[in-house]
């Protein structure tokens, strides 16, 4: 999501440019005085605020930072107009308030009480305790090889489908699930930690990341039921049964789940 917000002053007075000049360089350091006379003829570049980053926490500040210097512009009675740089369309005040209010909840989300269980059901379970046993499923359980496919990239097309679900039905920036991640990350860290200090010696080598991955892309499909996805959810039932997944034979969707 980029979006560039030019704001533009108009038929200043000489008494209203200095007090512009000093608003507007708390948005734009780099402003000069000759660009704010400028407006005084046409409707100028004055401050270009990008509001495009890979960070929703930056992206929510920037848009605040914007809508406090049009407020201020407006409290001491400065004629000012914001644009967006891409499509040339104007922005209002309400418009700012609006962005805001739809992205702030994401940046400190609550997990839900059924992904809180998950978690300690998880973390209570015996990732071991039945490796390399067989299974009727349409699975393969390995001792000796490693999987054709990671599942890291099957996760990250889960990811992409909610985002864009989410992005769709609210109109948030694209990162809008990363405070999410870190706080579901803080919680892995240590129950990684305990849980693949007791590997088995005998296991075959295997990356921690697809577990994790797997792990958060379920709590994911929980929060967000209607993402229409359950594979990770599925997949992760594995692990209370004592088998991790790490991996996939064929090619997905085709193929089968690789457990140990």
């Amino acid at each position: 999501m980029t979006r560039n917000l030019t704001l533009s002053l108009a038929d200043l007075a000489d008494a209203k440019i200095a007090r512009a000049f000093k608003i507007v360089r708390n948005l734009n350091p780099n402003i000069t005085l000759p660009e704010i006379r400028q407006c005084s003829n046409d409707f100028s570049p004055v401050a270009n605020w990008l509001l495009a980053s890979s960070s929703i926490e930056d992206y929510v500040a920037n848009l605040i930072a914007v809508r406090d210097v049009a407020n201020e512009l407006h409290e001491h009675d400065i004629q000012s107009k914001m644009s967006d740089a891409e499509t040339g369309l104007e922005i209002r005040l309400t418009d700012l308030d609006s962005w805001i209010e739809i992205n702030s909840p994401f940046l400190s989300p609550e997990l839900s009480p059924s992904v809180f269980l998950y978690l300690e059901t998880l973390n209570a379970s015996d990732w071991f305790a039945s490796l390399g046993k067989p299974v009727e499923e349409n699975v393969n359980v390995v001792h000796d090889y490693s999987p054709d496919t990671t599942l890291t990239y099957i996760c990250v097309g889960i990811q992409n489908s909610i985002v864009e679900m989410i992005m769709d039905r609210t109109g948030c920036h694209h990162a809008c699930l990363t405070p999410l991640f870190s706080k579901l990350n803080e919680i892995l860290d240590g129950m990684m930690a305990a849980k693949l200090n007791k590997t088995p010696a005998t296991m075959l080598q295997f990356d921690p990341n697809d577990v994790r991955g797997l792990i958060l892309h379920a709590c994911l499909e929980m929060e967000y039921p209607d993402g229409h996805s359950a594979f990770a959810t599925e997949c992760c039932q594995w692990i209370t049964r004592g088998k991790l997944p790490i991996g996939w034979n064929g090619a997905f969707p085709d193929g089968k789940l690789v457990l140990t």
